[in-house]
């Protein structure tokens, strides 16, 4: 797997005050908040936890975020992309969770360093998870699934799977994507993994 050359990338055309987000709870990161409503619900569930949910495109969550995107005390919705805030973050800030739910599969052989198991980033997107931090994806694709299982355990010693759950019932979708796909009868993989170190 190559590196990450985060020369490539443009920096954001902001900086985060990352004192300003609550000090006094864990922090977990959303990569493609979607329609939002992931972010809401876990938000609501968990009222000690604080959440950066991002998501670049402009249409998906605007019902969601339109207004003031903290009115929830312990959830802060940012319009951008995952790897343009975070390639150039120092000093790094250390995220309790990471999740990456439902990410466009790039099922084209030629596209496989796109899915994020693969891209050169993911190293780095690494290095913002605690020790013990916990990393969570979920794919309606079996075959995602497993390609994700095979390039973690043979490039990434460090993270342990900690859970592989098969989702099967609508009332266990937390977000859209998941709902549609539950809805018409297919199976959803969650998997979770920890950090050793």
């Amino acid at each position: 797997m190559r590196s990450f050359d985060s020369s490539r990338v443009p920096p954001p055309p902001f900086c985060l005050n990352w004192n300003s987000f609550p000090q006094n709870k864990k922090w977990a990161l959303e990569i493609g908040a979607g329609t939002g409503e992931f972010a809401r619900g876990f938000c609501k569930r968990n009222p000690d936890w604080f959440l950066l949910s991002l998501e670049r495109t402009s249409n998906k969550s605007q019902k969601y975020f339109e207004g003031s995107p903290q009115q929830d005390s312990n959830l802060y919705f940012l319009r951008a992309d995952g790897i343009n805030v975070f390639a150039h973050e120092k000093p790094r800030p250390l995220f309790d969770k990471i999740f990456l739910l439902y990410p466009n599969p790039y099922p084209k052989k030629k596209q496989s360093n796109l899915r994020w198991h693969n891209m050169p980033f993911f190293q780095t997107l690494l290095e913002f998870l605690k020790p013990q931090g916990q990393i969570e994806f979920r794919t309606n694709l079996e075959w995602y699934a497993e390609e994700c299982k095979g390039t973690l355990k043979e490039n990434f010693p460090d993270l342990t799977l900690f859970q592989d759950n098969l989702l099967t019932e609508p009332l266990m979708a937390q977000t859209a994507f998941e709902r549609k796909y539950l809805e018409r009868g297919e199976q959803c993989h969650q998997l979770i993994y920890q950090l050793n170190s």
